[in-house]
């Protein structure tokens, strides 16, 4: 067995990837030490030496596969950051004080990922009434003429049953424009609203040849 470690006292692991030797003093240094010493002087970096690929505790520097009596150690990652590995729940909390700012600045960053990740392309918007996303099959949702909007079935549905069963005129569930009978009132309205720049309305237009 090596000597000791001389930050931390602990036996050196006889795996030569888990310690180093640094040329200024020459010191073998276990990986644990090697590590926080790192992330504390250059905590944004920690990234760029832990996660996933840690092998040893980032507090007593213990490496996984070494064993304690019987037990074989087996590292668990820190699961709000995935930048760092701990034999134990009390190394975890001895060393939270060296790892806290680095784990929040990582840990928010993995949030903002997940909050603000950009839809498919394909992914056609919201319905405006229900605020539910729009299906991508188009014979699901619905568009009129009189405001170029796209409305999902349910709540085209919803409106139709209301003005059946109150004996109202068909009206646009979002607008509430009476919906136009003739093809050519269809027409005007999706070249009205093509010029006041819908991109639905011009969809249209463009689909039929006008």
């Amino acid at each position: 067995m090596l000597r000791e470690c001389p930050i931390c006292c602990l036996p050196l692991p006889l795996d030569a990837k888990k310690w180093s030797i640094n040329s200024c003093c020459c010191k073998h240094i276990c990986t644990g030490c090697a590590y926080t010493n790192f992330v504390r002087r250059d905590p944004h970096n920690c990234l760029l030496v832990a996660s996933r690929h840690v092998m040893c505790c980032a507090c007593c520097g213990k490496a996984e596969g070494d064993k304690i009596t019987d037990d074989e150690i087996k590292l668990k990652l820190c699961t709000a950051c995935n930048l760092v590995k701990y034999c134990s729940v009390e190394c975890q909390k001895n060393h939270w004080p060296q790892h806290e700012k680095a784990c929040k600045k990582k840990a928010a960053e993995i949030r903002e990922d997940r909050l603000f990740t950009q839809p498919d392309e394909s992914y056609p918007g919201e319905c405006p009434i229900c605020c539910l996303p729009l299906p991508i099959d188009v014979t699901k949702r619905s568009l009129n003429s009189c405001c170029c909007k796209y409305i999902c079935d349910g709540c085209e549905y919803a409106n139709k049953k209301r003005e059946k069963e109150q004996r109202l005129k068909l009206r646009c569930p979002y607008c509430r424009e009476q919906l136009p009978v003739t093809d050519e009132d269809i027409d005007k309205n999706y070249t009205k609203r093509a010029k006041a720049n819908s991109s639905n309305g011009r969809e249209v237009l463009s689909s039929v040849g006008h």
